[in-house]
This record gives C-alpha cells, structure tokens and sequence, in this order.
C-alpha cells in the first residue's frame, strides 16, 4: 500500500505529498472564503429583501453574487495553497 507511485524515491513521494495537502488547503480556502463572501454579500445588500423574496428570485441573486465572487476567491485559495507549498511546508521540514 505505501508504494502507489511505482519509480519513485522518498524525496519525490514527499513532494507529492505535500503537494496533495497544500491542494487540498487551497481549496478549503477557497470554498470558505467563497461561502462567506456570498453569504455576507447576500445578507447585507439592502436592495435585496430575503424575508418576502419567492425562492426563484433568491435563488437567482444567489447565483449572481456567487458568479461575481468565483475568481477573487479562486485567487486568494491559489496564494493560500502556494504559501503552504512553498513556505510552511519548507519551513516544517527543516525544523
């Protein structure tokens, strides 16, 4: 079970390794920081009544806010994943 990458060292399986994490942090990340925006977004537009809003209308400013906040989010995630690749990681290791 521990050799899934066939041709591989220590090293190389270690890399990917933490490859996979910071992969995995990245895209936490990015669905929290996602979810938040929509839902901060949603719930302090004053132009927007959610209480005697019928659900297709909700559903649709949901989706259009959501859209509008894809590729901030996606930028912060992908930081987030390189600052873990290429700083914590490194960091751990050596300590």
């Amino acid at each position: 079970m521990k050799n899934k990458i066939p041709n591989c060292n220590e090293e190389e399986r270690e890399n990917i390794k933490k490859l996979k994490l910071s992969i995995k942090y990245g895209v936490i990340s990015f669905l929290v920081i996602w979810t938040s925006w929509v839902f901060i977004d949603v719930t302090n537009s004053e132009k927007v009544e959610i209480a005697t809003m019928d659900m297709d209308k909700l559903f649709n400013v949901i989706r259009n806010i959501s859209i509008s906040f894809i590729l901030p989010s996606l930028f912060a995630g992908l930081i987030i994943g390189f600052v873990f690749y290429f700083y914590i990681f490194p960091r751990r290791t050596r300590n």
